[in-house]
Order: structure tokens, then sequence, then C-alpha cells
């Protein structure tokens, strides 16, 4: 099953061994996502399709340039072990919630003012498009038609949705 990594903000990233761990257990692809900034505006930034713990965090090191701005921002990191869909940077979460296509929901990075991380398996697919994975089917149809469900509260807002024992779901979300 997929892991997720949640680094409150305000503490430290996990250590270089844990998160290899992760990948090395979760083998089909990393991403990322953060509280950012777009002209101003707060969004949900996401970058995904990483094969390599170390590749992952430099490109972290890249958008959070320094240990303090590191430290104080809410990082969620989804490690993927694929249960549908192909394995490939597409399918590696994080996901925008919203009004995407497969195509956007794929792209290897963006912002939103909402975005997912899942960590089990929907039994929901899409049978006219086997490519793309339970998460991808269940944020693009059910999530999107339900945001307001999902973006109460703080600023930046982890929400843990339980749908079994197995499913767990980490919206990120900017607040209206």
């Amino acid at each position: 099953m997929c892991i997720i990594a949640y680094k409150k903000a305000g503490v430290a990233m996990p250590d270089i061994a844990t998160l290899r761990e992760c990948h090395r257990c979760n083998p089909h692809g990393m991403g990322y996502m953060f509280q950012g900034q777009q002209a101003g505006t707060p969004v949900v930034e996401w970058h995904k399709g990483f094969k390599s713990t170390t590749r992952m965090l430099r490109h972290i090191r890249c958008r959070l340039p320094d240990d303090d701005t590191i430290t104080n921002t809410a990082i969620a990191i989804h490690f993927r072990n694929a249960s549908s869909g192909l394995k490939d940077g597409g399918n590696c979460h994080p996901f925008p919630v919203g009004e995407f296509s497969y195509e956007q929901m794929r792209r290897m990075h963006g912002t939103a003012e909402m975005a997912v991380m899942h960590n089990g398996v929907f039994r929901c697919h899409d049978q006219e498009n086997e490519d793309v994975s339970d998460t991808v089917v269940f944020a693009r149809w059910v999530m999107a038609d339900t945001r307001d469900m999902w973006t109460s509260g703080d600023a930046l807002l982890p929400k843990m949705f339980c749908g079994s024992m197995t499913n767990r779901l980490l919206v990120m979300a900017i607040k209206e």
C-alpha cells in the first residue's frame, strides 16, 4: 500500500534514510505538494513522477530554497505502490481537484486550489480509460463534485477521510 509522509509546518523533514525506505517499499514513483504562491495568490503546488529520493529532495530544495522555508512549510510526500493504471509518472500522486481533464491531472507539476493524495484502493475505474489510476478517477468524478465538503477549516487543510480501514486521503486546500 502507498505511503503518505506529511510534514507539518514547524517540523523538520523526515531523514533521508526514512524517505529512501518508503520509496524502496513503494517503488512506482513519488510526488509532493505544499502551499505555495502564484502571483501573490496562495495555491497548492504539486510535483510528481520522481523515481529517485535524492532527485525529489533536490527538487523540493529548488522550490523551497532554504532550511527555514522548508521547516516552516507543510509538505506532503506520496510514495506510490501501483494497484491500477499505468506505472508511470502521470499516475503518481498528488492530483489536482476541480475542473481538470485526465490529461491535466496526469501532468508532472502544477497548481490548484486543492490537491489530493491517497493511500489504499478505491473500487472504481474508468472503463473507457484503463490507463488512469483509481485515485485519478475518484478525484475527477467524486471529489470535484463535492469540493465544499473538503475545503472547510484552516488555510492549509490536511484532512483525512476514512473510506474504510484501508483507505486514507490527504487533501490540501486553499481556504476560499
